[in-house]
């Protein structure tokens, strides 16, 4: 059945301000299944075929940890669907065979490439696509190295878990395991302590997010890792979220293990001091003040909040070491783009969010380099320019410590050294 599939919508950025629903999809075909994606990856937009094939009617009930939303008679599907009620589109969109699936990877793996990037981040690897990904490091096939985060909410085989925190094949590794504790803060799914200043489509005054997994299932998983040695990295975007995290670290025997809280962008001073003494460790989305700052202020988050969204400044006078990403396809894997944002913190609108978070050159650099090797636990190998390390290097068309803060992200990749070859760009004469 042919299907039409868009995907990058933001509707933060669209002028209705808000999600495309089966009635906006069903005047463009009310036959032929359309599905369109979110940015952030955790919304989809279905018309009406697109339900009928994934199976959601009025009398499907709303997943655990994820929204079916409806219409005015508060039974029939809109169309717009959060989170795990995602899961049955993945199903349906996974590729026919191992070969599909392989090339978008090897494509993804050379953009990050191009951008600078030595050692990549598969940051939610699925089941189902957990054959390609091995299938391509055997035939050698990625230009860098690839560390894979298996999705711990999902049932694993013996072979797969048995490879959980070992070294590489061909170029890939996986890392440990990952858990998603929440979902997007620019769509209004973080887990939040406080509500949000302007709920969303079909939510009342109050509404403040929502956990993404069953909290017992997540003290469970944590507990499978403690008695494994499996390093863990858990998605929370909200302070609730963030709170769900530190007290399944106590609880859970996995205090100086170095747990990676990925994204950590709406948490607070005492969680961050409560994250140093537990040795959890913040990756933040650093460009978020960029992307979607302006939305945070005035409709996600609200202004006191946005100001402190990723806290760098706070983690690195904590004594945390905290990580910077992309999380792309989300944003580009632009990584001077990343490190501007960490330095200057402007929105798109030019304002800026949070100046006392602002980092310097050299810390936002060593957030996307050696802090970024330390939190998946190879900076004795990576992450600087020392005797004996790998040679993963970049060169840049301009140094960075020398030029205009505001002006970092116009820098660009001259080229990319992976273990000594040139796999982007030229070195020149």
């Amino acid at each position: 059945m042919p299907l039409i599939i868009g995907n990058g919508y933001d509707d933060s950025q669209l002028a209705e301000r808000r999600h495309p629903t089966r009635a906006d999809l069903d005047a463009v075909s009310a036959t032929v299944p359309i599905l369109l994606l979110h940015v952030s990856g955790h919304f989809g937009s279905m018309n009406s075929a697109m339900l009928k094939l994934v199976g959601y009617g009025p009398d499907t009930p709303d997943p655990q940890g994820g929204v079916i939303r409806r219409e005015a008679d508060g039974k029939t599907p809109n169309g717009v669907v959060e989170e795990t009620a995602m899961y049955p589109i993945v199903q349906i969109l996974t590729p026919p065979s191992v070969d599909v699936a392989i090339a978008p990877l090897i494509v993804g793996a050379k953009i990050y490439a191009a951008n600078g990037i030595t050692t990549g981040q598969d940051g939610r690897v699925m089941p189902e696509s957990w054959g390609a990904l091995d299938e391509a490091a055997k035939r050698g096939l990625f230009p860098i190295d690839v560390v894979a985060l298996v999705s711990f909410e999902r049932e694993w085989k013996d072979d797969v878990r048995a490879r959980i925190g070992k070294g590489y094949n061909g170029n890939l590794r996986i890392g440990g395991i990952k858990l998603t504790l929440d979902g997007s803060p620019q769509g209004r799914t973080a887990w939040l302590k406080d509500p949000v200043p302007v709920p969303p489509d079909g939510q009342k005054a109050g509404y403040a997010g929502y956990p993404a997994i069953d909290l017992k299932l997540f003290n469970e998983k944590l507990a499978d890792a403690a008695k494994n040695g499996w390093q863990v990295f858990a998605h929370v975007n909200g302070d609730a979220a963030a709170q769900a995290l530190i007290d399944g670290v106590r609880a859970n025997g996995l205090a100086g293990k170095r747990t990676i809280a990925i994204h950590s962008q709406v948490v607070d001073r005492s969680e961050l001091e409560e994250m140093k003494a537990l040795d959890i460790q913040p990756s933040f989305f650093a460009n978020h003040t960029y992307y979607w700052g302006d939305w945070h202020r005035d409709v996600a988050l609200g202004a006191k909040r946005a100001d402190f969204i990723s806290p760098q400044a706070t983690a690195w006078s904590l004594g945390l070491r905290p990580s910077a990403h992309n999380d792309s396809p989300v944003v580009p894997p632009d990584m001077l783009r990343l490190v501007w944002s960490s330095v200057n913190r402007r929105t798109q609108s030019g304002d800026i969010l949070g100046p006392l978070e602002r980092i310097s050159v050299y810390r936002a650099l060593q957030q996307v380099t050696i802090n970024a090797a330390w939190q998946i636990g190879e900076d004795k190998e990576k992450g600087s320019i020392e005797a004996g390390k790998r040679a993963d290097l970049v060169l840049l068309d301009g140094n960075p410590l020398a030029v205009d803060p505001s002006e970092l992200h116009k820098l660009r990749v001259v080229a990319t050294i992976k273990d000594g070859k040139t796999v982007f760009g030229s070195l020149g004469d």
